[in-house]
């Protein structure tokens, strides 16, 4: 563990002058970017895999959602990088921007059961959990990212309401 530390406390070393408080929560974004450059990886095979073996894409990779996956892996990167190098606020906000634009480009373009569609509402709800972390005291990024995703629900629910049987 004192490995991974000296590694995180290199890393995130233009925070020094901060407060404990920011410290904590670059180190938190840093270990969400990279366990996030860990995950997806596998999470593109796993929905190339599934692609390759639906009849609902052709048995063919369906690009509408793999697309929207690599671009923010790459997206996610920069976002470390800026972290890095001791843009906390901005690395914050958007690494939140590209996961709720994600999820959201992922519901859209997937064109498969209607269960498997809707239970991708509740990564954005985990999502959301993160806002605190990245918005001030005094800040209104929590009422916007709120009011954003609630226009998006209602959005895709009624473009997509005949296509998931929603009355």
């Amino acid at each position: 563990m004192e490995f991974f530390d000296s590694i995180f406390d290199r890393a995130l070393s233009k925070y020094q002058n901060n407060d404990i408080s920011i410290r904590l929560k670059a180190r938190f974004f840093l270990i969400m970017c990279l366990t996030i450059l860990a995950i997806m990886p596998v999470m593109m095979g796993y929905t190339v895999y599934l692609h390759l073996h639906n009849p609902n894409f052709g048995y063919s990779i369906y690009f509408p959602i793999l697309i929207p996956q690599i671009t923010g892996y790459c997206f996610v990167i920069i976002i470390t990088f800026a972290l890095i190098k001791g843009y906390f606020r901005a690395a914050a906000h958007s690494l939140l921007i590209i996961l709720f634009t994600i999820t959201w480009a992922v519901m859209s373009g997937d064109q498969s059961y209607a269960v498997s569609r809707l239970d991708t509402i509740v990564i954005a709800v985990a999502i959301m959990s993160m806002i605190p972390l990245a918005a001030s005291r005094t800040g209104r990024s929590p009422y916007v990212y709120g009011i954003a995703n609630i226009i998006v629900l209602y959005s895709f629910m009624f473009y997509y309401r005949n296509a998931l049987d929603i009355p």
